[in-house]
C-alpha cells in the first residue's frame, strides 16, 4: 500500500499501526483546555448547550482533540485550527440534527427544504434561512454556516490550507444531503482525505 502520508508499506494478514511522517507532539492540558474553551464560545453563539450539557461538552472535547490530531502542521493558536473545530463540529451535531428530524418521521421532501439552504450557503447564493416546520435545529445549523463560510472567504488570501476546510466541507455536504433519499454517497472522513490530498 502506498500513502503520501505514510509512505509505501506492505500488508498481509495484520493490519499494524503505520507510523506516520509527520504527526504532532501530544497535546498539553493547557492547549487542549485553550482549544475547547475558543470552541465552547464558538457553540454557545449558535446553539444552546445548557439544553444537553453532557451532549456539547462531550462533543466540544472529542472535535478539539480530533482536530488537533488531524492537523499536524497548524499551529495550536492558529485560525486554520478554529475553522478546522466549526467544520467538524458543524457536521458532527449537523448529522445528529438530521436524524432526529428522521427519527421524527419528518419527511425527507421537508427536511430537504433546510438542506438545500445549506448547500445555498456554500455555493455564496443563499444568506437568510427560511424556516422549515418541523425542523427546529436547523436554523441554529444555517447561522453557524453562515458564520463558517465568511470566515473561509476572509481567511482564503492569508492562509493557503484554509480552502482544504472549504472544498472538503462543500463536497460532504453536497455530495451527502444533495439527494432526494438523503443518503450518504461519500463518508466525510473520505472527503476530507479528498480535500487534503495536494496537501502532503
Amino acid at each position: 500500500m502506498s500513502h503520501p502520508s505514510f509512505g509505501t508499506v506492505h500488508i498481509k494478514g495484520e493490519f499494524p499501526r503505520f507510523k506516520p511522517r509527520v504527526e504532532r507532539e501530544d497535546v498539553t492540558e493547557a492547549e487542549l483546555e485553550t482549544l475547547t474553551s475558543k470552541l465552547r464560545a464558538w457553540v454557545a453563539m449558535f446553539f444552546d448547550p445548557e439544553t444537553q450539557a453532557t451532549y456539547f461538552e462531550d462533543l466540544i472535547y472529542t472535535v478539539a482533540l480530533y482536530t488537533a490530531y488531524v492537523n499536524p502542521f497548524h499551529d495550536i493558536a492558529s485560525v486554520e485550527m478554529e475553522l478546522g473545530m466549526q467544520t467538524y463540529f458543524w457536521l458532527w451535531h449537523g448529522d445528529d440534527v438530521l436524524e432526529m428530524a428522521i427519527e421524527r418521521n419528518i419527511p425527507f421532501s421537508t427536511v430537504d427544504q433546510a438542506l438545500d439552504q445549506f448547500i445555498g450557503v456554500l455555493r455564496g447564493q443563499v444568506k437568510n434561512f427560511v424556516d422549515v416546520e418541523g425542523c427546529p435545529g436547523f436554523r441554529s445549523l444555517f447561522n453557524a454556516l453562515v458564520t463558517i463560510h465568511a470566515a473561509f472567504e476572509k481567511h482564503a488570501d492569508e492562509h493557503e490550507n484554509i480552502m482544504g476546510y472549504f472544498m472538503f466541507l462543500q463536497r460532504y455536504v453536497e455530495q451527502t444531503y444533495d439527494l432526494p433519499s438523503i443518503q450518504p454517497s461519500v463518508s466525510w472522513p473520505t472527503a476530507l482525505a479528498q480535500s487534503f490530498r495536494y496537501q502532503f
